[in-house]
């Protein structure tokens, strides 16, 4: 008799209105995300923690958070289930706007979006999804600005200069840098070379490379600004070094990692009017000399400490300007063992001699955008590349940028 009594009492206390209902369950999300040609928003729940179908399919059980300066409420419009059964795959579509139909300029996420979030919560129980970071829809392929050298696809500087105790010359500062995806395999060659006879500061270099992504940013659950993008591991793990006449070549393999950070000032219509972007990096740079400006045969291996930092500010519709790009770069290469070293005498000739002193480089640059793409820029460089490291002595250029990286 008691214990069909508690078993009696323990049922009618989860009948609803008893004050004593069973808790609503905690099912889990495993991933929210965008189809690249949807602006309907996927929901993927755990196999072993998913909601009733039926539950799943109602629009009331669903609310979307989206995380953005005025930040507008998105209203659930509809519930597709994709695959429910198996992979426990549904697509949630929504609007901006409380008219039906929804005007399609109210069904994708604002400009300006940080993150966007899901929350569910049905009679059986909750579930609700952390903050993902928000990308913009792009089309494949295509081409975008980009903010200077180190983050365009192609980049390409003619200009004419003039050194201390030069004459005025012309100057190429040029690079491509292409991978098919945003990690894996890819490949980037620069030079950077002017026609002075005395001093001539040129160098090449072509490197196969590979990127792995070690981690990425996570959205503030307050909707602020994602400032950290993200840990990159970069191997350019075979690459050539030399110079114009060859008397100069490099084996290498470069692995270093890069810390990218971004934030941006929003107009009122949540589109980015000014940008910041920095990088840091840090790596070693190995590899074999074959031949140099003093030994033919070359002085065999070579290690480096490498790291540098790069920082553009972007201005955007200042000046009658379509953007101006006020930039700056650093490296510093600290070799363990004696390498090839220039250092001109007073008259501009060439004195080499191997050296373990530092390596620095500098670039300074400030570009007037005429377009996305093609801008006026005048250059400051100052220091040395490998592999001959002939010294640049405050060079000033000025001449025209081209410039873009893939979407």
């Amino acid at each position: 008799m008691l214990t069909r009594s508690l078993l009696g009492g323990m049922l009618l206390a989860m009948l609803p209105g008893s004050g004593m209902e069973a808790a609503p369950k905690t099912y889990k999300i495993r991933s929210i995300g965008r189809r690249p040609d949807s602006s309907a928003i996927s929901v993927n729940f755990l196999t072993s923690s998913a909601p009733p179908a039926d539950e799943a399919e109602a629009t009331e059980n669903w609310r979307i958070t989206i995380f953005a300066t005025n930040a507008p409420v998105a209203r659930v419009t509809g519930v597709r289930i994709i695959d429910f059964q198996v992979s426990r795959l549904l697509e949630l579509t929504f609007c901006l706007s409380n008219t039906d139909p929804c005007p399609a300029n109210r069904a994708v996420l604002p400009p300006g979006t940080q993150a966007y979030s899901v929350t569910f919560q049905s009679a059986s129980g909750v579930a609700v999804a952390p903050p993902t970071p928000f990308q913009k829809p792009v089309p494949a392929g295509g081409a975008a600005a980009s903010s200077g050298k180190d983050d365009s696809t192609v980049y390409l500087f003619g200009g004419i200069n003039t050194a201390v105790g030069t004459k005025p010359t012309f100057n190429i500062d040029a690079a491509v840098d292409f991978h098919p995806t945003t990690r894996g395999l890819g490949i980037k060659a620069a030079t950077i070379t002017d026609n002075r006879k005395k001093v001539d500061p040129d160098s090449f270099n072509v490197k196969l490379d590979y990127v792995y992504v070690l981690a990425s940013p996570s959205a503030p659950p307050d909707g602020s600004q994602i400032f950290f993008q993200g840990l990159l591991l970069h191997w350019d793990y075979a690459g050539v070094e030399f110079d114009r006449k060859g008397k100069n070549l490099n084996f290498t393999t470069v692995p270093y990692v890069a810390l990218p950070f971004t934030a941006s000032m929003w107009d009122a219509a949540g589109n980015p009017l000014h940008t910041w972007n920095m990088e840091l990096r840090a790596g070693t740079e190995g590899g074999s000399n074959f031949r140099n400006s003093l030994n033919p045969d070359g002085y065999g291996g070579i290690l480096r400490t490498w790291a540098g930092a790069s920082n553009a500010f972007i201005l955007r519709k200042l000046g009658g300007f379509e953007r101006i790009t006020i930039g700056s770069s650093y490296d510093i290469r600290l070799p363990y063992k004696r390498e090839l070293f220039n250092h001109p005498d007073a008259d501009g000739n060439a004195v080499y001699s191997l050296s373990r002193k530092a390596r620095h480089y500098l670039t300074n640059a400030v570009t007037f955008g005429i377009n996305d793409y093609w801008g006026l820029t005048v250059k400051h460089q100052y220091g040395s590349l490998p592999p001959a490291f002939n010294f640049t002595d405050h060079k000033i250029s000025m001449g025209l940028t081209y410039k873009f990286k893939e979407k």
